[in-house]
């Protein structure tokens, strides 16, 4: 069990920094992904609703007091995306590699939906087309990462339930 937390602190702590000192630096597609969204949505079909769901509401709040602009600005949006991909994990097969893809596909378009009405509705953006722009890229980007890190993480907590067996 420690060995799994352990796992999950490291995946956050990684996920972080890159998020605010390499992903920033890339191109205009690969600067949309969004790694702790990612990170959220596979730990949420891996684990549960309400696992998924903390965990959302926990790495939104680091992500708020890392990058700002308002605290809970991403840990609402990634609490009830925690909360809905754990309940749909249930009833999915976890064996197929398109769950994850369309998962993290459906889970980006509710995200950005999200975001652009809390900061649309704070902040008066939601006309411009940024946030109208921003949703191809981060579809495609956060779909694949999705895919990415469910695949990584499902295969050492694997590895962490066998006993380190491989």
């Amino acid at each position: 069990m420690w060995q799994r937390n352990l796992l999950i602190g490291f995946l956050i702590l990684v996920c972080l920094t890159l998020q605010t000192t390499w992903i920033p630096q890339l191109g205009a597609l690969l600067s949309q992904t969004d790694l702790i969204f990612a990170l959220t949505v596979a730990f949420a079909l891996l684990s549960g609703p309400t696992e998924g769901a903390i965990f959302g509401a926990i790495v939104g709040l680091l992500r708020g007091i890392l990058l700002g602009p308002a605290l809970g600005i991403y840990a609402v949006p990634l609490y009830i995306l925690g909360y809905a991909v754990g309940h749909f994990s249930r009833i999915v097969n976890h064996d197929s590699i398109l769950v994850p893809l369309a998962v993290g596909s459906l889970a980006t378009i509710a995200y950005w939906l999200m975001l652009t009405a809390l900061t649309g509705g704070f902040y008066g953006f939601w006309i411009s087309g940024h946030f109208w722009l921003a949703l191809p890229g981060m579809l495609i980007a956060n779909s694949f990462m999705t895919l990415f890190i469910y695949s990584l993480f499902r295969r050492f907590d694997k590895r962490l339930r066998d006993g380190g067996r491989r």
